[in-house]
C-alpha cells in the first residue's frame, strides 16, 4: 500500500523533522493544474520506493507556514529531506526519472 502522508503543521515535527532517513515531500495546491497532473506520478514513485523512503504531501493552502519555512514560491515543488534537513528538490513538473534519480542519490548516502 502506498503511504503518502498528509503533512500539516501539527504532524510535521514527528513525521518529517524528527524522522530519520530520507523523506520526500510534494508541495501542492488544489487550484494548481500541474500539481494535479503530478499527483499520480508522485503516488507511483511512492508506491515503488515506500520501503526506502517516507513520502508526504503538503497542501500549501492548508499549511502555509511550512511552505514559507521551506521557501516554496511555486507549486508543484518536490523536496527531499534527510534526517529532517532539506537537501535537494525540483520546482515544477519533471520526468519520473529525474525524481527517482534524485531520491536514489540521497538513499545511497543514507
Amino acid at each position: 500500500m502506498t503511504d503518502v502522508r498528509s503533512i500539516t503543521e501539527a504532524n510535521f515535527e514527528q513525521d518529517v523533522q524528527k524522522k530519520a532517513g530520507v523523506v520526500v515531500l510534494r508541495f501542492w495546491a488544489t487550484w494548481c493544474g500541474p500539481c494535479i497532473r503530478m499527483k499520480p506520478l508522485y503516488y507511483e514513485i511512492a508506491k515503488e520506493m515506500t520501503k526506502q523512503a517516507s513520502f508526504g504531501e503538503v497542501d500549501i493552502d492548508q499549511a502555509p507556514d511550512l511552505a514559507v519555512a521551506f521557501g516554496i514560491r511555486s507549486v508543484p515543488s518536490f523536496l527531499v529531506l534527510k534526517d529532517g534537513q532539506p537537501i535537494d528538490g525540483v520546482v515544477g513538473l519533471a520526468p519520473k526519472s529525474r525524481y527517482v534519480e534524485m531520491i536514489n542519490k540521497h538513499l545511497a548516502t543514507a
